[in-house]
């Protein structure tokens, strides 16, 4: 199972892209996990995860396709 991972604002900048992909990670805490493996300063950051164009704020079952977005606060003006 491939996942596609989308980072915005700081996160793309901490992350050295703008996207990734991920494989065999059942849930969001999974992928969490396997994101703070590869960039640990990413645990010290503040984002919203949303699945599919969807924002989640609990754990999720993921599934082969998916795309994961991890955005940082947005400021209006």
């Amino acid at each position: 199972m491939k996942v596609e991972v989308m980072f915005f604002g700081v996160l793309t900048e901490l992350m050295k892209n703008k996207k990734c992909s991920f494989y065999d990670c059942e849930d969001t805490e999974s992928l969490l996990k396997k994101l703070y493996e590869v960039n640990a300063d990413l645990r010290n950051k503040t984002f919203q995860i949303a699945v599919n164009n969807e924002l989640i704020t609990q754990n999720k079952a993921l599934q082969d396709g998916d795309k994961i977005a991890l955005m940082p606060p947005f400021a209006g003006g």
